[in-house]
């Protein structure tokens, strides 16, 4: 995790090998606010086109969404809340899965 860490910091500031400090600092600086300027202007253009999630977690909800169809729920106790989802066969288990 450090070397792969290090090296991905290695790549970000490669512009700014054999700078003083100061100017390293500063590279730095600038480096990270044009980064958060840019991913605030994607988001802005992302929400004004009406997208309320980003397109990582919106395939997230679908891929679930679309697994979540085949589960059978069965309610249990209303007053507890309390239900039980069976779940379709797993290649590494025998049958349905039942979680309450």
């Amino acid at each position: 995790m450090i070397t792969n860490l290090s090296e991905c910091f290695n790549g970000v500031l490669k512009g700014a090998r054999s700078l003083p400090i100061i100017a390293m600092v500063r590279f730095t600086f600038f480096k990270v606010n044009s980064y958060f300027d840019a991913r605030y202007n994607l988001t802005l253009d992302q929400l004004e086109a009406g997208q309320e999630w980003c397109k990582y977690a919106t395939n997230k909800f679908q891929k679930n969404e679309a697994k979540a169809t085949e589960h059978m729920v069965t309610r249990m106790c209303t007053q507890a809340r309390l239900y039980q989802v069976d779940t379709p066969c797993n290649p590494m288990s025998n049958g349905w899965t039942t979680n309450t």
